[in-house]
């Protein structure tokens, strides 16, 4: 009887990245990673015996077998079913009753403490040694979470409620509407372009990481709609790629950016 083979067989088209274009979102997250370990298609090829040519054309093709992307995300150090998730992750809406809402307006420091818990992914314990925060007021802070619907709690473990959270590395959007989020709408748009402004008198924007412009155009209606739909495509291309460094990318090399975006059809002189 013939020795049975170990080698994993390439068993036809990933099926489950959805055809051609899920597939091509799929190799966007494998470059993503690829870059994130400063690999190349000749180093990767090495370690998953073909040629550079050959990765190549693997990766520009319209799908690929289980067998090599199973070989290309044994490289990675990442499941390939987590490599397909973050190829097929829409935008996760985070959404908050008027009850939450109201809570957190009463109580900004539990609301700070679910956002880094929630959004930027933090456990409770590195919420409290970087800020400070005890341990009973943690313990309180989550009680209160667990009563909002917002997580689940099993003995240590503490899991963020899948209608709520984002899933790491997923494009966040805050659902619009409550008197939270019109109040942090406000502050958080003025302290960003207070901070900005600030940065652009001091000269000093781009060695602190930060952006500032201020600009008045008079232009078609056509030049104008298409202006406002590339500064929405710029962002949710870099949360995109945000979404995926988040995935292939150990989270204490990632810097954190906040982003304001922001036009209107008005000049900025109103009154004479």
């Amino acid at each position: 009887m013939p020795e049975e083979s170990t080698e994993i067989p390439d068993i036809g088209p990933a099926a489950t990245a959805s055809g051609p274009d899920g597939y091509r979102r799929l190799v966007e997250v494998i470059k993503s990673a690829l870059r994130a370990h400063g690999l190349t298609y000749a180093e990767l090829a090495g370690r998953i015996g073909m040629s550079a040519s050959g990765v190549k054309k693997l990766l520009n093709a319209d799908d690929a077998g289980f067998g090599r992307l199973s070989d290309i995300a044994a490289v990675l150090g990442v499941p390939l079913g987590e490599l397909i998730e973050a190829s097929q992750r829409g935008d996760e809406t985070v959404e908050l009753s008027e009850a939450a809402q109201r809570y957190f307006l009463a109580q900004p420091r539990c609301f700070a403490f679910y956002w880094k818990l929630a959004v930027e992914g933090m456990t409770p314990a590195e919420i409290g040694a970087r800020f400070g925060v005890s341990e009973e007021r943690r313990e309180r802070y989550l009680t209160a979470l667990q009563s909002l619907g917002l997580v689940a709690r099993r003995g240590g473990e503490v899991r963020l409620e899948s209608r709520h959270p984002a899933r790491p590395g997923a494009l966040v959007r805050w659902a619009e509407g409550g008197p939270l989020l019109a109040q942090l709408d406000q502050r958080w748009a003025r302290e960003l372009a207070d901070e900005g402004a600030a940065s652009a008198t001091r000269g000093d924007g781009a060695e602190q990481g930060r952006c500032f412009r201020l600009h008045f155009v008079r232009v078609r209606r056509q030049t104008r709609e298409a202006m406002l739909r590339a500064l929405q495509d710029v962002v949710d291309t870099y949360r995109r790629q945000a979404q995926r460094e988040a995935l292939t990318t150990a989270r204490d090399e990632l810097l954190p950016l906040s982003l304001l975006v922001t036009a209107a059809p008005r000049s900025f002189v109103e009154k004479v």
